[in-house]
């Protein structure tokens, strides 16, 4: 019904809609682009509700609504939402590359272990293990990504359906990885918070899962004696669920475990979900960090994690830990230090809600967190 308010009548319509909830003590602004008034709530206890309902309302006429409290009075600002997205075509483009070239780059992987030294990509089980293989590495994003993408419909926030990236071939994973972009900012700090701790959550249960049901079993057991010839590679450092995974899996059996690249991707990618929750500018962990707490927070300790992880990867000199402070860096730089901007309205937040959102975001940390072997 809201969809089909005609264009000359969206701003008569906005400020008939706002009456019924808020007093207007004065109108600011008043255009089809832009709406700035100054309001009392006609409840004062139902201001959250008052506004939720209103942001969807204008939503669903692509206006996106903000609150702000300024010298002790409630400002209303209604904005015209840009259109941003991208058409079928596009994605499917960009998915049919991105799948294309971590293909590739699963054949190289896997041709190389099963037949070290040589580029035999038309064997059977090279093209059929490169499959599995980039299962392991899209899986993972694509769940991750959902995650995101249906925690915004659920809570009413406009977004783009998610958009691989598609990187070289033969290089790292073949592809940079997707992403969602949010038409609006969610309500209040609360549904930022969800939404951004969503992918990261739904994204690492899949890699788990992908691990534990095919990456490691997968894997061989060997002497060590029989690898002293193999060009191997020792890895010093694993994330905690990894290394827990592994225990489980080979506890009762001796030898060294020769990780398959399935196992090897499941690795990879419970690093990348932990450096995407790393508390900094727009990574997911910083847009949860900003949820929870003030703009200033958010800015201190972004800079204080860039720092220490530049730190860490000094004093440890682990490729790993250099690798992450490394992506950090770049993220913070691509932001320029700023803050997220949070929400429409920034001053609500449900204490148990936050509360229970930190202790899974914090779990989840601690059990990507990468450990010394």
């Amino acid at each position: 019904m809201d969809n089909n308010v005609p264009r000359e009548q969206v701003t008569e319509y906005i400020v008939e809609e706002i009456s019924k909830f808020f007093l207007i003590k004065e109108v600011v602004s008043l255009s089809s682009e832009y709406i700035k008034m100054k309001v009392i709530p006609r409840e004062l206890g139902l201001t959250i509700d008052y506004l939720k309902h209103l942001y969807k309302k204008f939503i669903n006429i692509n206006y996106h609504i903000f609150l702000k409290e300024q010298d002790h009075e409630l400002i209303l600002e209604i904005h015209k939402i840009r259109r941003i997205g991208v058409s079928n075509k596009i994605f499917l483009l960009m998915l049919i590359i991105t799948l294309v070239s971590v293909y590739i780059t699963s054949l190289i992987w896997i041709s190389s272990w099963i037949y070290p030294g040589k580029n035999n990509f038309m064997n059977i089980e090279v093209i059929s293990r490169s499959f599995i293989l980039t299962m392991m590495i899209l899986a993972p994003l694509a769940v991750h990504e959902l995650g995101h993408f249906i925690a915004s419909k659920r809570l009413g926030v406009p977004s783009t359906i998610p958009i691989f990236i598609p990187g070289v071939p033969g290089i790292t994973l073949g592809t940079f990885g997707a992403v969602i972009f949010m038409r609006a900012l969610p309500p209040t700090l609360e549904e930022l918070a969800i939404i951004s701790l969503s992918g990261p959550l739904a994204g690492t249960v899949a890699s788990i899962i992908m691990m534990m049901m095919i990456g490691l079993p997968m894997s061989k057991i060997v002497s060590p004696a029989s690898i002293s010839t193999q060009e191997v590679t020792t890895l010093n450092i694993a994330p905690l669920i990894f290394l827990l995974g592994e225990h489980m899996f080979f506890k009762n059996i001796e030898g060294v475990v020769l990780l398959s690249p399935e196992a090897f991707a499941a690795y990879l990618m419970l690093l990348i979900h932990f450096m995407n929750l790393l508390p900094v500018g727009q990574l997911d962990g910083g847009q949860l960090l900003r949820g929870i707490s003030s703009s200033r927070t958010h800015s201190v300790i972004s800079l204080g994690v860039v720092i220490i992880t530049l730190l860490l990867s000094v004093v440890f000199r682990q490729q790993i830990l250099q690798m992450i402070a490394l992506f950090v860096l770049i993220m913070y730089i691509l932001t320029g230090g700023r803050t997220h901007l949070g929400a429409s309205y920034d001053r609500y937040k449900n204490p148990l809600i936050m509360k229970i959102l930190f202790l899974i975001w914090l779990l989840l940390l601690i059990l990507l967190m990468p450990i010394p072997i």
